[in-house]
C-alpha cells in the first residue's frame, strides 16, 4: 500500500517566494497528498493592514493558493487568521492600542466571514506571543484568543493555536477548550512539543514539527497527532524551516528506518487528517 503524507501547517508565498504552483508540485513529487495552507504574516506579502479590504485581500491570497494547491493534484483546505505577531507589528507601525486590537478582532470577524461562505475550513492561526508583551496587552491577547475559540465552537470549525511551548499556558488553554465543549479534534496545537501523551495536550490534536528529533521522539507516543512543517516560503530564509517535500522525505524514512510501522504512519498522516478536515484522501 502507498503511503498518504500530508502537512498539516504549510505557508505559501505568491508573492515574494517560490508560490503555491511549485511547492505543490514539489511536494506532489514526493508522495504528498494532502495540505493545509495556513495565512503568513501580512508583511510576507507586503500588506500593512488598516483596515477590512486589507484583511480581506491578505485572506484572499491564501485562499488563492490553496485553489492553485488543488489545481496540482493536492487535497488542499486553508486557514485564515491574524497571528499574535500582527499586533506587536502594528504596535511598532505606530498605531494605537485601542486601533491594533480593533483590527485584531476584526481578523478574526472576517476569518468567521470566510469559514461560513466554504473559503477556508477554520481560523489560525492565533494565540498567545511566545515573546515578551506587557500584561495588558496578555491579557487583551488572551480575551481575542478566547472570542476565537468561542467563534470555533459556533462554526464548529478547525482552529489553529499558536501558543508558547510553556506547559503552564497549554494547559490553562486546554480547560478553556474543554469547558467550551470544542471537540478536540477541531482544536489544533501547532508547533506541539513531541511528547504528545502528556495531560497538558489532552484537549487538542498535537501538530508536531517535521524536524528530524522531533519526528523520532512523536513515534514514542500513541498516534494522536498530525505533523506539519510550518513552511515560510521565504528565499531569504532558506532552510530556517523544513520544506514540505522533505517533510515527505522524513516520514518515509521512519518508516523505512523501522521506527514506526504503516498502520501507525497511515493514522498519523492520513486518518487524523481525514478526521480534523472531514475531506477523503
Amino acid at each position: 500500500m502507498e503511503l498518504v503524507i500530508t502537512d498539516n501547517h504549510l505557508h505559501v508565498n505568491p508573492v515574494r517566494g517560490r508560490g503555491p504552483r511549485e511547492v505543490a508540485k514539489l511536494f506532489l513529487r514526493e508522495g504528498g497528498r494532502g495540505a493545509v495552507v495556513v495565512a503568513l504574516l501580512s508583511w510576507h506579502y507586503g500588506i500593512a493592514l488598516r483596515g477590512r479590504d486589507d484583511i480581506t485581500r491578505f485572506y484572499d491570497l491564501v485562499v488563492k493558493s490553496c485553489d492553485v494547491f488543488r489545481e496540482v493534484g493536492i487535497v488542499a483546505v486553508s486557514i485564515v487568521g491574524l497571528h499574535p505577531a500582527e499586533y506587536t507589528k502594528l504596535i511598532q507601525l505606530g498605531v494605537k492600542p485601542s486601533k491594533a486590537m480593533s483590527i485584531m478582532e476584526l481578523g478574526i470577524e472576517i476569518a468567521a466571514e470566510y469559514v461560513k461562505s466554504g473559503r477556508a475550513v477554520g481560523i489560525g492561526e492565533v494565540g498567545l506571543p511566545h515573546w515578551y508583551v506587557d500584561k495588558n496587552t496578555y491579557s487583551q491577547l488572551w480575551n481575542l484568543l478566547l472570542h476565537a475559540l468561542t467563534i470555533a465552537k459556533d462554526l464548529d470549525c478547525v482552529i489553529h493555536l499558536h501558543l508558547p511551548r510553556d506547559l503552564a499556558v497549554v494547559s490553562k488553554v486546554g480547560q478553556v477548550v474543554k469547558s467550551l465543549g470544542l471537540e478536540k479534534s477541531r482544536v489544533i496545537l501547532h508547533h506541539s512539543l513531541p511528547e504528545v501523551n502528556r495531560p497538558e495536550v489532552e484537549f487538542f490534536t498535537p501538530s508536531i514539527p517535521a524536524k528530524w528529533s522531533d519526528l523520532v521522539r512523536a513515534t514514542r507516543c500513541r498516534p494522536v497527532y498530525l505533523v506539519e512543517s510550518d513552511y515560510l516560503d521565504d528565499p531569504s530564509r532558506p532552510g530556517c524551516v523544513v520544506e514540505p517535500w522533505v517533510l515527505a522525505r522524513r516520514v518515509k524514512r521512519l518508516l523505512n528506518e523501522g521506527f514506526v510501522d504503516f498502520n501507525y504512519l497511515d493514522t498519523v498522516l492520513r486518518k487524523n487528517f481525514e478526521k480534523v478536515y472531514r475531506v477523503s484522501l
